[in-house]
């Protein structure tokens, strides 16, 4: 309370600062029904696909992983990902005073990333993937960190071990050639 002006105490305006717990944003009504909706139709769709992979020929060439080793991966993915969406619990959140909504940013954040994506892929055609890559690693390092939390040095670490580490799966292990680019 301030006294400055008189015997009448007045209120002190100055804002608390918020805590953690009051900094986070509420998550919009219904997100997690969405959530889990999403998780059905991802696992739904991931089981269908390994159904689906089942009945596809092996490849009669030994060591060879055939038509169904990259797909199957996915299916296996999309299943998994879909438990978690269903299994993940629910989020408390406690929105501060006044707090803007997260969908405008999340559907920024959400076209940001796509055109990352595009980039990405527009890229390799001209500049191969040892080249488009670690950039598209470091733009989505950059996109997705948190304002002041922008660490060059490591983003470009792991996206030189990324690189470097996925080329050599596909090359090696795989016997996939990976794109060139016009260099």
């Amino acid at each position: 309370m301030d006294t400055s002006r008189g015997d009448q105490p007045t209120p002190d305006t100055t804002p608390s600062p918020p805590t953690e717990a009051a900094a986070a944003p509420a998550a919009p009504a219904g997100t997690r029904s969405r959530d889990r909706v999403s998780g059905l139709v991802m696992g739904a769709l991931g089981a269908a696909a390994i159904v689906h992979l089942a009945g596809l020929e092996a490849s009669g060439l030994t060591g060879d992983p055939g038509p169904r080793m990259i797909p199957g991966i996915a299916a296996v993915g999309l299943v998994l990902t879909g438990l978690a969406l269903l299994l993940r619990p629910e989020p408390v959140t406690v929105a501060s005073p006044g707090a803007a909504p997260p969908g405008d940013d999340n559907r920024r954040l959400t076209a940001q990333l796509l055109l990352i994506i595009v980039g990405y892929v527009a890229l390799l055609t001209v500049a191969g993937y040892f080249i488009a890559t670690p950039l598209f690693i470091l733009a989505g390092f950059w996109l997705l960190s948190r304002p002041g939390e922008k660490i060059l040095v490591p983003a470009a670490v792991t996206a030189a071990v990324v690189t470097a580490g996925v080329g050599l799966i596909f090359a090696v292990g795989l016997d996939i050639v990976l794109p060139e680019g016009m260099f």
